[in-house]
């Protein structure tokens, strides 16, 4: 599901033995990914155009700040334009997000993306949810 198509998988007994640097020599940028949760009783069809919406708005803020979170030698950020999925989960609906920055970013942008998704669903009325358990006796 990775925009660079690039999986990597390694047995549990080689990380628990073994310190694991995500280090890329090749790629200036590195996906990376966040979910978040809204209720059953939410529109989805609403939360998703909310959605997307403000990530592509954030994008768009991103690629024309003068503290570039992305490199300046990659002119082809086509791979990296947000992409927004969702699928129903136990407590409600979860959108997942995809976005890429430049490696050591994640932080900053993660913030800056998140700002302005919670902004948009306070400003439509978009409830986000809480996992729950359920107790069967």
């Amino acid at each position: 599901e990775m925009p660079t198509g690039r999986v990597l998988t390694y047995p549990n007994n080689f990380i628990f033995k073994h310190s694991l640097t995500n280090v890329t020599k090749n790629h200036l940028l590195i996906s990376h990914r966040f979910s978040l949760l809204i209720t059953l009783e939410t529109d989805y069809k609403k939360a998703n155009r909310v959605l997307e919406k403000a990530v592509h708005q954030t994008f768009e803020q991103l690629l024309k700040r003068s503290d570039r979170y992305f490199d300046d030698n990659v002119t082809d950020l086509t791979n990296y334009i947000p992409q927004v999925y969702h699928s129903i989960e136990d407590s409600g609906i979860s959108f997942t997000i995809w976005f890429g920055c430049r490696s050591g970013r994640f932080r900053q942008v993660l913030e800056i993306y998140t700002s302005n998704i919670l902004d948009a669903f306070i400003a439509e009325g978009v409830e986000l949810a809480y996992n729950t358990m359920r107790l069967i006796k």
